[in-house]
């Protein structure tokens, strides 16, 4: 992990910018590379560029989370996601025919 403590953009008295690769980012988040340039795109991680390299603020994978993880309560039902459908075993599938 990469750690920049002086940018200019971290302005006087902020904390400090943790930066990291795309591939370091992935890990952290607990998500694919594609699911993370989603959220770039989104404008719900914030990225940099440099030398060529992409490099992710992982702060903003801290406040994407603060947004928008919902916590679980035991006892109820996981929502699927949209589109997704649960495997049928052999005798749901004997019947749907």
């Amino acid at each position: 992990m990469t750690t920049n403590n002086t940018s200019p953009l971290s302005g006087e008295g902020a904390a400090p910018r943790r930066l990291a690769t795309v591939k370091e980012a992935c890990g952290y988040g607990k998500m694919g590379h594609t699911k993370l340039y989603e959220k770039i795109n989104e404008g719900a991680i914030i990225a940099y560029k440099r030398d060529g390299r992409t490099l992710i603020d992982l702060n903003s994978i801290d406040a994407m989370n603060d947004r928008e993880l919902v916590p679980w309560k035991p006892g109820k039902k996981m929502p699927e996601k949209p589109g997704k459908r649960m495997p049928q075993g052999k005798a749901e599938r004997a019947h749907v025919q």
